[in-house]
């Protein structure tokens, strides 16, 4: 009765943390039965074909050196737009994790061990680019209330 008690427990556990990442439209409508919840499975079989699918998708990533992120690091901060930049790091170089968290640390962009692959591309973007961008957008706003682009 023990083990039953505990495999209920977790699934508990499961059913909240689904809940509670719902938006308000989301679970309104789970309460209303407009909406439901939908199980998959995320075993995935090991064969040679879909070994190969996954290849295809997922090309190996791109192992650089040390003087190529350093030039990446570079080339990153001369960029204006957040598009270019992620364009950049996932289409052109495709890039592994761990060279990833090298450049992070070049661009002193705070990255926690559980960060994926995708969040740490964001958090490098969005304090390298974002900034960027956040500072011209304070320093072209007149507190007067009218553009600096507008000055004649």
């Amino acid at each position: 009765m023990s083990c039953f008690k505990n495999e209920l427990a977790s699934l508990f556990k499961v059913l909240s943390e689904t809940i509670g990442g719902l938006t308000d439209e989301q679970y309104n409508k789970l309460i209303n039965g407009k909406g439901m919840l939908l199980y998959t499975d995320n075993h995935r079989t090991s064969t040679d074909n879909n070994k190969q699918k996954s290849k295809e998708l997922f090309p190996s990533r791109k192992v650089i050196s040390d003087a190529e992120i350093e030039n990446l690091s570079r080339q990153i901060s001369k960029i204006t737009t957040r598009e270019e930049a992620y364009t950049l790091l996932t289409k052109d170089l495709n890039i592994s994790k761990n060279d990833l968290i090298k450049l992070a640390n070049i661009l002193k962009v705070y990255i926690s061990k559980n960060d994926k692959r995708v969040n740490i591309i964001d958090k490098i973007i969005e304090s390298v680019i974002g900034a960027k961008l956040r500072s011209e957008a304070i320093r072209s706003t007149d507190l007067k209330g009218t553009s600096s682009y507008n000055k004649e």
